[in-house]
């Protein structure tokens, strides 16, 4: 799978792709691509930490 931030390297911006979605069939984009509900819910709680994570100003003297 691919992701938009090849775009942004283009421009010379520093980027990854990243994805919470784990253990699941590859059907991007097919006829009867799916997501179980667990792994969808899954990846919101990832992606919520994740945000947490970095728009927090803790220092490392505070963890």
């Amino acid at each position: 799978a691919a992701t938009d931030s090849r775009f942004l390297r283009n421009m010379g911006y520093p980027a990854i792709g990243f994805s919470p979605i784990i253990n699941t069939p590859i059907l991007l984009h097919d006829h009867n691509e799916y997501l179980p509900i667990e792994v969808f819910l899954y990846g919101i709680d990832i992606y919520v930490k994740l945000i947490q994570h970095l728009t927090s100003e803790e220092t490392i003297d505070d963890q």
